[in-house]
């Protein structure tokens, strides 16, 4: 599931403590992360594996004591590709095949050719502004007797 979150200035204030900080009432999430630290030697060590663990809280914690709330679910697919790790899993490089794939997707089934990998995943980056296209539909519309070379990047905007 994917969770977006909208909430008041003043259901914010009311969570508010201290010195800014925000009440949340879920227990903490453990996270194990890369934490640059200073060797013996006092030098700098940027460590190849995970050696630090955090605990985060989420604003999501908070829906318990919304007032209203409401939920929604979607394609991931679709809806969402975060970048939350330098690499690997939910990271740029994910988020950008995401995004080409929808997009590469939406441009395919209209009979556009473009360049695929040995997987059949778009191949190219592919980019559609909102501005150009809200939906596969919208698009429909506006490419009608556009070229594209399927070997280039595509940027509709």
């Amino acid at each position: 599931m994917v969770g977006v979150r909208c909430s008041s200035v003043e259901s914010i204030r009311r969570r508010r403590i201290g010195k800014g900080q925000a009440v949340f009432t879920g227990p903490p999430i453990r996270s194990e992360k890369t934490v640059p630290s200073l060797g013996p030697d006092g030098q700098a060590v940027t460590p190849e594996e995970k050696n630090g663990i955090k605990f985060e809280t989420f604003v999501f914690d908070a829906l318990p004591s919304a007032e209203r709330s409401v939920m929604m679910e979607v394609r991931r697919e679709e809806e969402f590709a975060p970048v939350k790790n330098k690499e690997g899993e939910d990271s740029p490089v994910t988020a950008l095949a995401m995004m080409c794939d929808l997009f590469g997707g939406w441009l395919m089934r209209q009979g556009m050719r473009l360049r695929t990998d040995e997987l059949d995943r778009v191949a190219v980056p592919v980019e559609v502004s909102s501005l150009f296209a809200m939906d596969e539909e919208e698009l429909r519309e506006k490419i009608q007797g556009m070229k594209i070379d399927g070997e280039r990047p595509v940027y509709l905007a």
